[in-house]
């Protein structure tokens, strides 16, 4: 189980590896559909990582607009 008071760490890294946008999120903000503004970004391919103390997954995106 998640405890709802934890965050997640969000960090988003452009396709050299470079860090470009770090979130710190509650973790029940987050699953009640944060958003993330990605407006300033390139359009590119970035990876999204996702951690907290029990979860860590890393997603592709691509930013087209």
């Amino acid at each position: 189980k998640i405890d709802n008071n934890m965050f997640f760490k969000v960090s988003i890294y452009n396709n050299t590896g470079q860090l470009v946008k770090n979130y710190n999120v509650l973790q029940n903000l987050f699953y009640t559909g944060y958003k993330m503004q990605l407006i300033d970004l390139p359009v590119g391919i970035y990876i999204l990582q996702i951690n907290s103390s029990k979860v860590n997954e890393i997603f592709k995106i691509l930013k087209n607009e």
